[in-house]
């Protein structure tokens, strides 16, 4: 970060926050604090969560019986104020929109959170300052995906950002030896084995073994309303690719006639053969152009199927 660059955080921490650590630090209860400063237990709560704009009083009050200046407490409830607006401004709001954020909630990526929380709640899920940052991110995924068909992808990219944000956070928690081509490759036998497997209880487990072996996290996210896609495959680092699955590919219950199995063995050989050069070249007419393995690993890019 240069000297000019001004620190962004994707977060609003309101007075009560300072004011609850010196409350515990001091052992003072909400009860007892509300009585010091003159007010109910209910407006103290408040205060502490950031409902109550500072006044002068207020602000007096509190370098009574708490410490730190007057001055200390008015600008700090003016920074978290204009971090509330900044979080809330217009941009943000049409960006908010483009979420599905029901589904986000629904799926249990991100908790519950109040109207006013909701953009600060929405930029730590994908880790990202501001929306700027967002569509610098993701708003470029439609020149970095190669499709397998043509659905209405452009209609709903905070959709399929969202998904695949939670399939990175997913695949940290899985372990995997470092990626191997060669050996994801000499997996592919066993693979489409998984074929005859109609069973995803007992197939899931076995792709997920065979995939860590050779550096491969599978993770099956559930795709969220405006996401279409049934797989897609990037590099989360080096030494770690990611192949992620959406419960439509996997459901027994799906619009597909494909059964499951053949589905995540298809997969699997794109993933290996047309992203990292495998000799053997599979033809397939809707199949997209994709990058070198090269320029994939430059460029980040992501294949999804749809």
């Amino acid at each position: 970060m240069t000297e000019t660059e001004a620190f962004l955080p994707n977060w609003a921490s309101p007075p009560g926050d300072t004011i609850a650590d010196v409350l515990e630090e001091q052992k003072i209860s909400v009860s007892a604090f509300s009585k010091r400063i003159g007010c109910s237990v209910g407006e103290a709560k408040d205060l502490l969560a950031g409902r109550i704009s500072m006044s002068l009083g207020l602000a007096r009050k509190l370098h009574a019986e708490l410490g730190a200046t007057v001055e200390f407490w008015m600008s700090r409830d003016f920074h978290y104020r204009e971090s509330v607006a900044r979080l809330n401004s217009a941009e943000m709001k049409d960006w908010l929109a483009e979420l599905p954020l029901g589904d986000m909630v629904r799926f249990g990526w991100m908790r519950p959170v109040s109207a006013s929380q909701e953009a600060a709640s929405c930029l730590r899920f994908f880790d990202v300052p501001d929306v700027s940052a967002w569509r610098t991110r993701y708003a470029q995924l439609q020149e970095r995906v190669a499709f397998r068909s043509s659905p209405s992808f452009e209609s709903r990219p905070g959709s399929v950002a969202a998904w695949l944000r939670q399939g990175e956070i997913e695949a940290l928690s899985v372990k995997c030896a470092p990626w191997k081509p060669s050996v994801f490759e000499s997996q592919l036998n066993d693979i489409r084995r998984l074929t005859r497997e109609k069973d995803p209880a007992k197939f899931v487990p076995s792709l997920r073994d065979l995939c860590a072996i050779a550096g491969v996290a599978v993770v099956i996210v559930r795709a969220p309303n405006g996401c279409r896609a049934s797989g897609a495959t990037h590099f989360l680092s080096d030494r770690q690719a990611l192949l992620q699955l959406s419960f439509r590919m996997i459901s027994s219950g799906s619009a597909s006639s494909t059964k499951p199995g053949i589905c995540c063995s298809t997969v699997a050989k794109d993933f290996s053969w047309k992203e990292w050069g495998s000799p053997r070249r599979r033809k397939s007419v809707r199949q997209a152009p994709l990058p070198s393995a090269s320029s994939f690993r430059r460029s980040g890019a992501t294949r999804c199927w749809f």
